[in-house]
């Protein structure tokens, strides 16, 4: 048998995935005593993205934004498959926290409907402060720990727990 090197055009469908197969009718072996070519069959490895994730017909993008765009909201541009859209983050909005953007996930290969694409929010820390950001941090700092009712519920329970203590330790000296 001689094998000879031959180029197929092959129209790949939206929405395929790794492990998806192609049939091309006609393209394959050679027929036996001169009986019409089998078939070739494609399968699919389709390569990570550097920006989405994908789980099946979804897909997933984490969003970096400053801790300043999380507590005061902000208005982002954000990629997506099929452009760029306009995505608004709520004030006080928190690590994890997802956005759904209906209809700009993947095709699906066979009905031809869209999944949807999640945003997820990643709040990145500035690693070096200038002195007046550092001061307007510790201000902050401040009035969150006089003013945050979790943290003075906390704070609360920390002192009584420390009462009791003391009130042991003074017993049994």
């Amino acid at each position: 048998k001689v094998l000879k090197k031959t180029d197929v055009e092959v129209k790949v469908p939206a929405g395929v995935d790794t492990g998806n197969q192609l049939r091309i009718a006609g393209k394959g072996d050679k027929g036996i005593n001169g009986g019409p070519n089998g078939d070739l069959y494609l399968e699919f490895l389709v390569k990570d993205h550097p920006l989405f994730i994908r789980d099946d017909n979804d897909i997933y993008l984490e969003l970096p934004i400053t801790i300043t765009d999380a507590v005061l909201g902000a208005k982002k541009e954000v990629p997506t498959l099929y452009g760029n859209v306009k995505l608004t983050i709520p004030a006080g909005s928190q690590t994890n926290d997802k956005h759904r953007l209906k209809g700009k996930g993947i095709e699906d290969l066979h009905s031809g409907s869209k999944g949807n694409m999640y945003v997820v929010l990643k709040i990145v820390i500035t690693e070096k402060l200038t002195n007046e950001q550092k001061k307007l941090y510790e201000q902050l700092y401040k009035n969150e720990q006089e003013n945050n009712q979790k943290f003075k519920k906390i704070k609360d329970i920390c002192v009584k727990v420390l009462d009791v203590v003391r009130d042991v330790i003074t017993e049994n000296i």
